[in-house]
């Protein structure tokens, strides 16, 4: 569009530029008709200039030439004026095009590259997002019945990398599993520790309490975390948040999308 527009503009100024020159002679024959008038007012008189002028003008039939090149050039003037108005307008009616196309193509420019820009979060986020989901599922595969060093390690790098890609809700949520595992593994050693010293003559009904509310502890442990941490339960709830739209438009040039 702009090589037409330009290509068009020279025609244009070139037409503009034979009709200028077209009133330029206009109007030099002109000035040079009253420069002519002048010169013989004041070699003649003020006085005798009138009869002299007649006279002249009569008998080289000025008068008559007079008449004949306004009468050709007046015309002509007014068709130059109004072509160059034309021709400007034309100009200026394709000038204004030829801004509305760029901008519009700007505009969808602008918005490809949003577009662009918008599908690279949605995939840079989904894969640190499925880190954190693998650190889980990694870390229920390591717990069997009582908490590891993988199991912690793991659902430790989890919390971490959470809060900067999941909701304070998630973020909490894994806290909490953490703190689960924390709590059984104090219980488990508690256990550990007193169960043997159940024989033996010190021990005390404040101790058999104890081991039993570390025994009841436990199984909540356990049971909070075989409820949250397999698989099946992991899916569930972060599914929500690993799933992306079914099509994002990632190259509006090719219509390439992700599925």
């Amino acid at each position: 569009m702009s090589d037409n527009t330009n290509s068009y503009g020279h025609v244009v100024g070139r037409k503009a530029t034979i009709i200028g020159t077209v009133i330029l002679i206009a109007l030099i024959l002109i000035v040079l008709r009253v420069v002519q008038l002048d010169t013989l007012q004041e070699i003649c008189g003020e006085g005798s200039s009138d009869i002299l002028l007649k006279r002249l003008t009569d008998c080289a039939g000025l008068s008559t030439l007079g008449d004949f090149l306004a009468g050709v050039f007046a015309p002509l003037a007014f068709i130059g004026l109004a072509a160059t108005y034309f021709l400007q307008r034309e100009q200026l009616r394709l000038a204004i095009e030829d801004s509305n196309k760029n901008q519009e193509a700007r505009l969808k420019e602008a918005a490809l590259n949003y577009a662009s820009i918008q599908t690279n979060h949605k995939i840079a986020l989904y894969d640190k997002r499925k880190v954190v989901f693998d650190r889980l599922v990694a870390a229920s595969e390591g717990y069997t019945a009582s908490v590891t060093d993988d199991m912690l390690v793991n659902l430790r790098l989890a919390l971490h990398d959470a809060q900067f890609v999941y909701p304070d809700e998630v973020h909490q949520w894994i806290l909490s599993m953490l703190d689960t595992s924390f709590r059984l593994g104090l219980q488990t050693r508690f256990i550990a520790e007193n169960e043997p010293k159940r024989t033996r003559q010190m021990w005390s009904p404040q101790d058999e309490t104890a081991l039993d509310e570390a025994y009841a502890k436990e199984i909540d442990c356990k049971r909070v975390l075989y409820e949250n941490l397999r698989e099946t339960p992991l899916y569930h709830r972060f599914k929500p948040y690993l799933k992306l739209p079914d099509s994002i438009e990632a190259d509006g040039s090719t219509g390439k999308r992700f599925r």
